[in-house]
């Protein structure tokens, strides 16, 4: 559930969430929309939107739901045993989404004071990773490896980059898609230019995978075959002789 569908269900609008949390108006207008992602929020933030939406109220609705499913004779009424397990299950996946984030955040927050204490340039590089944006994952490896000079997004590749961290996909490694004859996406600058633009199509999301494929040019997301295909060799003669195979 996101922040939009919460405020929904709780029938608030944004400017009602900035004074109740004290979270400034525009920090969280770029949280709804995605702009600014749950991940990237500061511990102390992700706690005034906790205490703004209720979260101890949740808590205890879901602990109240637990004793009662514990109790004798919870499933006699099997319409009310249903509604109530459906309930909790509601709460208890708000609850640790939230519990999450916040781990995570106070996870990366002690490593990165460990990697500062102890002057850990490599350990702080690695964290850094964590607190990127997907479009600045992108962005490194187009000009840290590629040696691109800018990426360039299609408008629906940029939606759907906004869309997947709103989603909470934007802690996912991602995987470029490009021609294999250039360090570009343009298949006719062979080998390794520089300096030049990349530019990303489109963007997918491989959940079961666990990354974001980013498709650059006009390459297809087949296997790759070169530039003449064995099969192209294999025939069949009048007998039924095969050849070509080998």
């Amino acid at each position: 559930m996101t922040i939009q569908q919460v405020l929904r269900e709780r029938n608030l609008s944004r400017y009602q969430l900035s004074k109740r949390s004290g979270i400034p108006w525009a920090t969280l207008a770029d949280i709804c929309s995605g702009k600014t992602s749950l991940t990237r929020c500061s511990a102390g933030t992700l706690s005034k939107l906790s205490a703004a939406l209720d979260m101890d109220s949740a808590r205890a609705e879901a602990q109240k739901l637990e004793d009662e499913t514990a109790q004798d004779g919870f499933w006699n009424d099997l319409e009310r045993s249903q509604k109530v397990q459906q309930r909790l299950k509601q709460l208890q996946n708000k609850i640790t989404r939230q519990d999450k984030l916040v781990t995570e955040w106070q996870d990366l927050t002690a490593l990165c004071e460990m990697g500062q204490e102890a002057d850990d340039a490599e350990l702080l590089e690695e964290l850094k990773a964590g607190f990127q944006t997907l479009e600045e994952k992108i962005d490194d490896v187009a000009k840290k490896i590629y040696r691109a000079g800018s990426v360039s997004y299609a408008p629906a590749a940029k939606k759907m980059l906004a869309e997947l961290e709103k989603l909470g996909y934007g802690k996912l490694p991602v995987c470029i898609a490009k021609t294999q004859y250039s360090f570009s996406d343009d298949a006719s600058l062979l080998g390794a230019p520089e300096g030049f633009t990349m530019n990303v199509r489109e963007v997918r999301l491989s959940a079961g995978a666990g990354f974001v494929v980013v498709i650059c040019g006009s390459i297809m997301t087949m296997p790759g075959l070169p530039k003449h295909p064995a099969a192209m060799d294999i025939d069949c003669d009048a007998e039924g002789k095969i050849t070509g195979l080998f």
